[in-house]
């Protein structure tokens, strides 16, 4: 409790105790949530639904809440507050649910977490918020003093009617205020600060590594001593990772009540709520603004909203066919070779990509049967919302290793090339490299089946030391080819 604010003894805050629902028991918008879910269903639908605004906020609500069908079992709760109500409950204390949101999402809220005696919301013809809320309270109460639990400076109108408040989910400004209004505060239940780290997490950072690969024809021509070859493959990379950190935001965005599902992925950023709707969505802009900013133009920038567009169907739909996820994933790695080969104006032959098609839908399938093996069960594949079965483990680990010897093979046919014997002295040693390849391959597949990768095989890669030991060997092997 901070310095200087006046609370409630226990016994004297018996009055009934009103709790407001977005931003506070529950740690996002249910509204945000709605639109969000209409996007990934019925995206179409949403520039209906926008013309019911002109028939008021409360009718608008009533026909997202209406469409959306939002389930309460995917919201994130605030838990601390949570706890607070119920050991106020157990002393007897009546507690309602008085919120802004639509009757049908904050009956089922009620309903699901039992401890509501009354739910006091929007009903299509009213938009409970600020005085028209107040009254709403007074009214049900019969004037009977309430406390009440609240989050922003909306409910300031609120809390300054009210016998004592209870703040949940702001910041410093928003208790301030309230004691300036002389209203006794009973308790508070502090939001973590936005941090840098929530920014990061969400953007993924560390996937940056992957994106590496639009500097491979820089290496592959034997550019690496040409600065303007090397200064428009750097832009070539910031453009491109700022572009895939965003769709990982729209990722993230599209697969919320999936993720809230799962084991880890429910700890991510936006799906805890640590991470706001409002803030992911700036954050999405700034990326793809700097993204637009820094790619080359021409081809380069064509290719980088190809990627974009395909991306974002992948996420929103085409994940969740059979095989079409993996062979697009496969793609989407083949895509950053080209990007930036267009970047810098370095043609990538067609063995580079035959290589990268093959070697990447390898890494693809081994990324799904991780997924499959950390979610062993039935009902864990199907709630993954994809559409493979515990049974298709094994013929997937075949189509692997058949893509993993193809990717060798076309390898030994490259190292064959007039392209190779131009920029090698000593070009029979590069075969060296397919052994390597088929030890770093076949081995990541094992360990995919039993269990052990837990994340996208290539970051996996990045903190193996098996792994970062065949990298040293194919450097070692290149540098004494040359």
């Amino acid at each position: 409790m901070a310095m200087g604010v006046q609370t409630v003894q226990s016994e004297r805050a018996d009055s009934p105790l009103c709790v407001d629902l977005d931003g506070t028991l529950v740690r996002t918008d249910t509204l945000l949530e709605c639109l969000l879910a209409i996007v990934r269903t019925n995206p179409f639908y949403l520039f209906r639904l926008l013309l019911t605004l002109f028939s008021g906020k409360a009718w608008f609500k009533q026909e997202v809440a209406r469409v959306a069908a939002l389930s309460p079992d995917s919201l994130p709760y605030h838990d601390d507050l949570l706890e607070y109500l119920r050991t106020e409950s157990r002393r007897g204390r009546r507690i309602l649910l008085a919120t802004g949101a639509d009757r049908s999402i904050a009956g089922a809220i009620a309903q699901r977490l039992g401890l509501f005696s009354g739910v006091i919301a929007s009903d299509g013809k009213q938009n409970l918020t600020g005085a028209r809320k107040l009254a709403a309270i007074r009214l049900v109460l019969a004037n009977e003093p309430f406390s009440y639990v609240g989050n922003s400076r909306v409910d300031l109108e609120v809390w300054k009617h009210a016998q004592s408040a209870v703040i949940a989910g702001s910041g410093n400004r928003i208790e301030k205020e309230v004691q300036r209004a002389g209203v006794p505060i009973e308790k508070i239940f502090r939001r973590p600060r936005l941090s840098i780290r929530s920014f990061w997490r969400v953007a993924r950072i560390h996937q940056w590594s992957k994106n590496v690969l639009v500097l491979v024809p820089i290496v592959l021509a034997h550019r690496m001593t040409n600065p303007p070859a090397l200064l428009n493959g750097l832009r070539c990379f910031f453009a491109f990772s700022f572009c895939a950190s965003a769709l990982y935001v729209i990722n993230d965005l599209f697969d919320l009540p999936m993720d809230r599902r799962h084991s880890r992925k429910r700890f991510r950023p936006i799906a805890s709520g640590d991470l706001p709707i409002p803030a992911a969505c700036a954050l999405c802009g700034v990326l793809l603004a700097g993204a637009t900013i820094l790619t080359p133009r021409g081809d380069a920038a064509w290719l980088l909203a190809a990627y974009a567009a395909s991306v974002i169907t992948y996420s929103v739909y085409l994940k969740r066919f059979l095989m079409m996820d993996v062979i697009l994933l496969a793609g989407f790695y083949t895509l950053r070779l080209l990007y930036g080969g267009a970047g810098t104006g370095i043609t990538v032959s067609v063995w580079a990509l035959a290589f990268s098609i093959f070697m990447f839908l390898s890494l693809a399938l081994i990324k799904r049967i991780s997924d499959l093996r950390l979610r062993f069960s039935e009902e864990g594949v199907e709630r993954s919302g994809r559409a493979y079965r515990a049974e298709d483990i094994v013929q997937l680990s075949s189509l692997c290793a058949a893509s993993g010897c193809v990717s060798g093979l076309v390898t030994i046919l490259y190292l064959q090339s007039s392209e190779v014997t131009s920029l090698y002295s000593r070009p029979h040693l590069l075969l060296g490299i397919f052994p390597l390849l088929v030890y770093w391959q076949s081995r990541l597949l094992i360990l995919a089946n039993r269990g052990e990768i837990q994340e996208d095989p290539v970051v996996f890669s990045l903190f193996d030391r098996a792994s970062r030991a065949v990298a040293l060997a194919v450097f070692a092997v290149i540098l004494a080819a040359i």
